[in-house]
């Protein structure tokens, strides 16, 4: 059973990872178009229509996509003065209410992207800005990236689980 749930962990850290680093790309990208931008706007007096919203749509990608890398290295806002005082075990019993919560809130959140996506995906929906750029694919990204963030919060839950129950690592 170890091995299994060991398996299982493995795989989620490595798809949290490899989603991670492809999605830190997004930051050049939204950089390049931002100097270009400036450029067009400042030296040639030709400014973009497009370059704002799409850097906006880029940004919640990274944000969206960002979040189970984030979570696989440990990296989300905590109350440190209290956590790195506890033993592993009293580390493991408050992470697991935590991460109880979190699929509590995942959840509901999935309730509702889920037919947003939908509706969105069906009729192809675009802007309604004068650029009119897609938007299904940023709406589809919402629940995917709730998603992803499930299994890797399960990841967390199943080695902070295993802390509890036997006070070692998951290996």
């Amino acid at each position: 059973m170890q091995r299994v749930l060991s398996g299982f962990v493995k795989r989620m850290d490595a798809t949290s990872e490899s989603i991670g680093l492809a999605v830190r790309w997004l930051v050049l990208i939204m950089m390049m178009v931002m100097v270009y931008e400036a450029i067009a706007r400042r030296l040639f007096n030709s400014p973009t229509i497009w370059a704002h919203e799409f850097d906006t749509m880029l940004f919640g990608a990274y944000f969206l996509l960002g979040g189970a890398y984030v979570l696989r290295h440990e990296a989300h806002v905590n109350l440190d003065i209290f956590y790195r005082k506890l033993s592993p075990r009293a580390k493991a019993r408050m992470d697991v209410g935590t991460y109880t919560l979190m699929f509590i809130y995942c959840y509901v959140l999935l309730l509702y992207a889920v037919p947003y996506a939908w509706d969105s995906v069906s009729r192809l929906e675009n802007g309604t800005t004068i650029w009119g750029p897609p938007l299904w694919p940023l709406k589809l990204i919402i629940p995917i990236s709730v998603i992803l963030f499930m299994f890797q919060g399960i990841a967390r839950y199943i080695r902070s689980l295993y802390t509890l129950i036997t006070g070692r690592q998951l290996p």
